[in-house]
């Protein structure tokens, strides 16, 4: 039992071991930097948009008012609610 205790020991010190443990590090350290450079670049932290409210208006009208603000727009799915004009955004 000493034996293997104390062959772990040697391993964990040996510079093949050392070696990997320190090229992992720096692998990650590198990552994490580049990550964090990225993201601060694409990203665009403390920009806000304002998101125009087009529930209940109709399509033709949304989507205007979708594009005149600079944003895409996608229709998704369409229902049928007897309680909203045909063509209302729900």
């Amino acid at each position: 039992m000493k034996e293997k205790l104390l062959k772990i020991f040697r391993f964990l010190i040996s510079k093949l071991f050392l070696f990997n443990m320190l090229g992992a590090v720096a692998f990650f350290v590198v990552a994490f930097i580049a990550l964090n450079i990225y993201l601060k670049k694409f990203t665009e932290h403390g920009v806000t948009v304002t998101v125009p409210n087009i529930i209940g208006v109709q399509t033709d009208e949304a989507i205007k008012v979708i594009e005149d603000g600079g944003f895409a727009y996608v229709i998704l799915d369409t229902v049928f609610d007897d309680n909203v004009d045909k063509g209302a955004i729900v």
